[in-house]
């Protein structure tokens, strides 16, 4: 098992529960969808919990009535609805719209996906969907706050967020159990679980991000502050973990078992993403060196972080995910760079400190490229900023 994970922070939606008026979403994508108009979930009347099946199409909405993944399969967002794309050089299939504002996460065979939704001024629900046999059901009763959902590695079960604490609840809507108490305001959310039964999560009070380590089995924590997860494999050490201030610099790698921390790269490094390899035993990441005007590129490296090559032609990657078919990235044109000066420098003991951040302008391109050739082609090309993940293969 290799999972890799992109940066997925619950602000997002428990800003969007202390508004009054849901906002839509700012996401358009000219290239690869349209916009589905939607009612709004706090519109003026008296508002009634959802009960039956067809409740649940008001937040989402399958496009189709049968889908499964053909092998690798890129999933994307644009204008509320994801949009899946094989690797194989299929056509690109709409698969589901959802409510503005929707938290997600597809199981990784593609065989089942799951949404937080708002449906209610301050009340979210979580729905699950079926895409093979177009099964939609409600999870969880509507109830304040439940966020980010994730899977567990095995698929059988789903972590969430929920007022002040994380739950765990199986995919049939059964066994709801507290994995762990957290702080009110909640904005601890789960990021995955690991093969050995340690859960990630990453907490955002005051203050850097803090990747926290949950053993399920003792209950025994480990916080590692200003860091966070970027992809997990089966042997220990298994976490692959960045630096979480802004931007991400250094690379890591964590043992589970020990809490032991061993570098790759240290924070003269900019990280723009970091993966696994399929077999666990090579590592890519975007790197380029901090306060410098040279865009990243990918580099792959042993698991040791030694060996170290850089793969010609990808200036300018981010968010890097290994799959069978080669090396999939996120690339866009660099139109200058901005200069952004921290003013919380003086209290970290650094001084003077600064950035300089790209300004990237359409067009926002996927690309693949086969990490020992160099051969890569662009997947998808958007006019707006998009993330995606991958399913299936």
């Amino acid at each position: 098992m290799r999972i890799s994970f992109v940066r997925h922070s619950a602000l997002a939606i428990v800003l969007a529960l202390a508004s009054s008026a849901c906002a839509e979403s700012q996401t358009q994508d000219t290239s690869i969808g349209g916009r589905t108009p939607f009612p709004t979930a706090n519109a003026p009347g008296t508002w009634q919990p959802p009960t039956a099946a067809q409740d649940v199409t008001a937040f989402v909405r399958p496009l189709v009535s049968s889908w499964r993944p053909k092998g690798a399969t890129v999933v994307t967002m644009a204008a509320d609805k994801l949009i899946a794309t094989s690797l194989d050089g299929g056509s690109s299939t709409e698969l589901v719209a959802l409510a503005p504002g929707a938290d997600w996460s597809f199981r990784r065979d593609g065989g089942a996906f799951v949404a937080a939704v708002q449906v209610a001024p301050y009340t979210t629900q979580l729905a699950i969907w079926e895409p093979a046999t177009n099964d939609l059901r409600w999870l969880t009763a509507a109830e304040s706050t439940q966020f980010s959902p994730v899977w567990s590695h095995d698929g059988w079960a789903i972590y969430f967020g929920v007022s002040n604490e994380v739950a765990r609840l199986r995919a049939d809507g059964t066994g709801r159990e507290r994995i762990l108490q957290t702080r009110s305001p909640p904005i601890t959310n789960p990021v995955a679980e690991s093969l050995d039964g340690t859960l990630y999560v990453r907490k955002a009070w005051e203050g850097p991000e803090v990747l926290g380590l949950v053993n399920l089995a003792s209950g025994e924590e480990r916080d590692f502050p200003g860091w966070h997860l970027e992809a997990l494999r089966e042997r220990q050490p298994g976490a692959l973990i960045s630096g979480g201030f802004f931007p991400s610099t250094g690379l890591a790698e964590v043992d589970e078992r020990t809490g032991n921390l061993m570098k790759l790269l240290q924070d003269s490094t900019e990280v723009a993403g970091a993966d696994w390899d399929p077999t666990g035993t090579r590592i890519v990441a975007a790197v380029r060196a901090r306060q410098t005007r040279e865009p990243s590129v990918l580099v792959t490296m042993d698991e040791r972080g030694g060996t170290r090559r850089v793969i010609d032609g990808t200036g300018g990657a981010e968010s890097p995910v290994w799959v069978g078919e080669g090396i999939l990235y996120l690339w866009a044109a660099i139109a200058g760079w901005d200069r952004w000066d921290d003013p919380h420098s003086a209290s970290y003991g650094t001084g003077d400190d600064y950035e300089l951040l790209p300004i990237v302008h359409p067009p926002f391109e996927l690309h693949l490229v086969d990490p020992d050739t160099a051969a890569s082609r662009v997947i998808l090309r958007s006019d707006t900023k998009f993330t995606f993940r991958v399913v299936g293969g």
